[in-house]
């Protein structure tokens, strides 16, 4: 099977090649007006100026390893004091930066394309005394005098337990609470058992934190041409090198670290125009590709005639309320 001839491509589509602009489908493009756009941006780290002889180092070692808070604090401090007439920082260093790299990748809209947004809620076991807590605090009463006020309703239960002045569920209950506290819970079962009582939970949902955004994208790929074929070859190699980072090395090539790697600026268009919600500069996490997924079958030159890639992606950051009143996102 041969490639159909490259007239059928547009003489501007040759500007893609040996540029930083990618894009698929080359032929009869303008068929296609929903887009995934992918913008790539580096992240530029701190520099400074006299870094041979910052002190800031010296400084940063002398902290203990546990203590980590206290060092990025420092660091931290010493970022905020930046010259508002610089780009720098009167300790000579400069601000931590994302910047557009100019290499862009555009691809047909998939029919299908998933946005979740989710927090994590976690479950808490507030029990009697929690509860009582709960309760005061909610009313209006301080944490400390809460804590106190239940404490001693608490005890109080106990002596009135012991007095005998309670009915027999609440008492049943309170001695199914109490077991809880005897080593073993063979012990604990068995009088829970006996009583045929087990205390109340008192279960509470308690928002935790908000999860980061993930985001997956397939595309599959039949190139009609020569030119199309290796387009697909470029944007695969594209995606796979923006995916891993550079290895900082010393003079004798030892690997000490690595820079993070490139992230992306997606966007969602049709017809030049952005749809759907907006998303943050995000981390390529996981990129897989899938040669001849449906088929044997190869052009003369050696290409494949069908690649599927799958992607996703994961935001750098949190969002907030004000991130989604705002309309960006």
């Amino acid at each position: 099977m041969t490639f159909e001839p490259d007239r059928n491509i547009p003489y501007y589509a040759y500007n893609y090649y040996g540029n930083s602009d990618l894009e698929f489908p080359l032929v009869d493009r303008d068929e296609y007006k929903g887009r995934v756009k992918f913008h790539v941006y580096e992240t530029r780290p701190p520099e400074f100026e006299d870094y041979q002889d910052f002190n800031g180092v010296a400084t940063l070692s002398s902290i203990e390893q546990s203590d980590i808070e206290a060092a990025e604090e420092l660091l931290n401090q010493t970022l905020s004091t930046r010259n508002r007439n610089s780009s720098r920082t009167k300790h000579g260093i400069s601000k931590r930066r994302d910047v557009p790299t100019g290499k862009t990748c555009s691809i047909y809209l998939p029919q299908s394309v998933q946005i979740t947004d989710g927090v994590q809620i976690e479950n808490l076991d507030l029990g009697v005394f929690g509860a009582g807590v709960e309760r005061l605090v909610g009313a209006g009463t301080g944490t400390a005098q809460a804590f106190l006020t239940e404490g001693m309703d608490a005890i109080g239960s106990v002596v009135d337990f012991i007095r005998a002045n309670m009915t027999q569920d609440t008492a049943r209950a309170t001695l199914s609470r109490l077991a809880g506290m005897i080593p073993g819970e063979k012990y604990t079962g068995a009088i829970r058992s006996a009583l045929a009582t087990t205390p109340a939970p008192n279960t509470r949902a308690l928002f935790k934190a908000v999860n980061l955004r993930e985001f997956a994208f397939s595309f599959n790929f039949i190139p009609k041409t020569q030119k199309e074929s290796e387009e697909i070859k470029k944007i695969i190699k594209f995606f796979r090198s923006e995916l891993y980072p550079e290895s900082i090395r010393s003079e004798g090539s030892i690997p000490l670290g690595y820079k993070f790697p490139n992230k992306f600026k997606i966007s969602i268009e049709y017809d030049d125009k952005p749809i759907a919600t907006g998303i943050l500069k995000s981390y390529l996490r996981n990129f897989q590709a899938t040669y001849n997924p449906n088929s044997m079958a190869m052009f003369e030159t050696g290409d494949f005639q069908e690649i599927s890639i799958t992607m996703s992606f994961v935001e750098d950051r949190t969002l907030d309320k004000d991130d989604i009143l705002s309309g960006r996102y």
